[in-house]
């Protein structure tokens, strides 16, 4: 009789609920793929026909039918292990919690969202963001469990998800800090150019560090709501120290003639002061959001958070690689991006008066900022153009107008998702 009894708080929960199918769906695909390569390292073959001395190995279907089972049990475990997890959210902390657990849940949905649109662009799509999200989703389950030990009782969904989405952030905070860390190092000194893995290891010491302190503060025992929110506001705040480096991404790629690495693009000293400026503003900024503890916690516990900080990512994320300096042969695309500027400051044409931009003003900005952050050379405009000089006015002025009617994190999250089809400067205004 244990297994009804077991099962019994699923009679009081809706039978289908779409979070928790897509999050059982992709972690199912998870285990499957782990099957896939585990079965890969044992490879079973036979003999399907010989000829003489002639015979034709053919693979044997065990693998597929291990995938198959594992893809379709784990599924259905994973769906009754969250509708029983629910339950338990729901009769211990309350339903406001349970009904947040399944809004986190769709954040941390995100990462495997932006794959499946990668899919449609790219050929040879890689699965690192589905193994973000598959990460994302267990440490949700994780800190939503430190709340059932912790025994809050909310009224409201707002508590639980700072709770959980504060902790989140700390921890994709500190990812991300290790990559502006080093893209700092690298860019102030040419010479120390940091491979994929030390890229990596410096990322995970990072979140290691955040790790163990979330640890302490969430296994803290006797912590009320309202301390342990304090202590993740400060944690939330500490866990920016490098995101301001991201900046440093203004800085065209250094390209490497034999041994020595060097700046291909003369850069003016305007955009040297330019990234000086933003990482002391982005800093002073933090310090003083650290400083001011709000009255009241819940929703104001994300107010540390820096627009700054947030743009910096958005330039960073956003931003290509920029390659070497070459005159494009469509005269007609290149001319009407290049000629703008040129015309106002060589012969003072008037935009609209003498001369029509094709695009409008917006043709003004590549001719403009290379001769602000470069040499004032065409060349220059291909280290402009669709780049993170060209992105840093496009992105800030987005962000600060959208986040004023939907709040900063989602401005964040919409910026970073939507696609970028030829490129932002194509965008007419």
């Amino acid at each position: 009789m244990r297994v009804p009894k077991l099962l019994e708080p699923l009679s009081s929960r809706p039978f289908l609920v779409w979070e928790y199918l897509l999050v059982s769906l992709l972690l199912a695909c998870v285990v499957g793929r782990g099957v896939a390569i585990a079965s890969d390292a044992f490879p079973q073959k036979y003999s399907q026909l010989i000829v003489g001395n002639l015979a034709w190995g053919v693979g044997s279907k065990h693998p597929d039918y291990l995938l198959l089972v594992s893809f379709v049990l784990s599924f259905f475990l994973i769906y009754i292990g969250l509708q029983l997890f629910a339950a338990t959210i729901q009769r211990v902390n309350g339903e406001p919690s349970e009904s947040a657990f399944r809004e986190v849940l769709i954040y941390t949905l995100l990462p495997a969202g932006a794959w499946i649109g990668n899919i449609f662009v790219n050929s040879k799509p890689t699965l690192e963001l589905v193994i973000v999200s598959a990460v994302l989703i267990l440490l949700a389950i994780a800190f939503t469990t430190g709340l059932l030990k912790k025994r809050f009782v909310f009224l409201s969904q707002q508590d639980p998800i700072v709770c959980t989405g504060s902790s989140l952030l700390i921890i994709l905070f500190a990812l991300l800090s290790g990559n502006a860390l080093c893209l700092a190092l690298a860019r102030l000194n040419l010479n120390w150019q940091f491979t994929d893995t030390q890229v990596i290891l410096s990322s995970v010491g990072i979140v290691l560090i955040f790790g163990c302190l979330l640890a302490v503060v969430w296994l803290w025992r006797k912590l009320s709501l309202e301390a342990l929110q304090k202590r993740l506001r400060s944690l939330l705040g500490m866990a920016q120290i490098f995101l301001p480096l991201s900046f440093f991404i203004l800085l065209p790629t250094p390209w490497i003639n034999q041994q020595q690495k060097f700046y291909g693009y003369p850069i003016s000293p305007v955009l040297y002061g330019v990234i000086a400026v933003l990482i002391s503003f982005s800093y002073f900024d933090i310090a003083q959001r650290l400083r001011k503890a709000p009255t009241q916690y819940g929703s104001n516990l994300f107010s540390v958070i820096s627009p700054l900080s947030l743009i910096a990512l958005l330039i960073y994320i956003k931003s290509p690689i920029t390659g070497a300096s070459f005159i494009p042969p469509d005269d007609y695309h290149w001319g009407e991006f290049l000629l703008p500027w040129w015309l106002l400051k060589q012969f003072h044409y008037i935009p609209f008066q003498d001369y029509e931009p094709a695009r409008g003003l917006i043709n003004y900005v590549p001719g403009f900022l290379a001769d602000v952050f470069f040499n004032q050379n065409a060349s220059s405009y291909l280290a402009v153009t669709a780049r993170a000089p060209q992105f840093l006015p496009y992105l800030t002025i987005g962000f600060l107008i959208i986040s004023r009617s939907i709040g900063a994190l989602p401005a964040f999250l919409a910026l970073a998702l939507i696609p970028n089809p030829n490129n932002i400067y194509e965008i007419d205004l």
